[in-house]
């Protein structure tokens, strides 16, 4: 599998753009911020050939311009059990 790498180049309200120049990631895959461990998007839907519109999942402050981000490979967890029975 090869490691899926890209930038943060806008970013309005909750919706991040990312651009990736090698792989592209999988729509709903997660991705992360490289050193900002806060930094969690979602790519959403393709704006064009190379870029991404993801959605933050969390504050957008530290999801500047020219941050890089990973891809993580996985979709959207959510853990199940006792404690979250009836908050989801």
């Amino acid at each position: 599998m090869k490691k899926v790498v890209g930038k943060v180049v806008g970013v309005r309200g909750q919706i991040v753009e990312v651009e990736f120049l090698g792989p592209k990631p999988g729509i709903y895959e997660m991705l992360e911020g490289e050193g900002e461990e806060n930094v969690r998007v979602q790519v959403y839907a393709s704006s064009g050939k190379e870029t991404f519109f993801c959605l933050a999942l969390a504050v957008v402050e530290k999801a500047a311009r020219g941050l890089k981000v990973v891809g993580t490979g996985k979709s959207l967890e959510v853990p199940v059990g006792m404690e979250v029975l009836g908050r989801v």
